[in-house]
């Protein structure tokens, strides 16, 4: 079974499986683990943070508190964290749900921060 986030990269980004190789290279990628199932992964480098879920729970009901969990767990490690979307991904809602701030935008990407103030005045 591929990984979730090379599978992400590869079938919902259009990468090739060189392509998504190349681009994890130097990144820390854990599981993400729900009563017990590996349901998705985790990759961090430094304090920059990318989560994927299996597609089966994508879109199931409670996937923001499991990745709330999830990144509230980094958090109590780390002061901040930083993410970011390309602009056609249809994720912002759920990013700003989950507590973090975007902060710019450019050409290509969404930019996110993360901190206990952000992660506080979620809803």
């Amino acid at each position: 079974m591929m990984g979730a986030i090379l599978d992400h990269l590869i079938q919902d980004h259009g990468a090739t499986q060189v392509e998504a190789e190349a681009a994890l290279k130097g990144w820390h990628i854990q599981p993400i683990v729900d009563n017990g199932r590996d349901v998705g992964e985790i990759m961090l480098k430094e304090n920059e943070v990318h989560v994927a879920l299996i597609p089966e729970k994508r879109l199931r009901l409670g996937r923001a508190k499991l990745i709330k969990r999830v990144l509230d767990e980094l958090l109590m490690e780390r002061e901040f964290l930083v993410t970011r979307l390309f602009l056609h991904d249809q994720l912002h809602r759920l990013l700003v749900f989950i507590g973090f701030r975007q902060i710019r935008t450019d050409g290509k990407y969404r930019y996110y921060w993360m901190d206990e103030e952000t992660r506080n005045a979620r809803a």
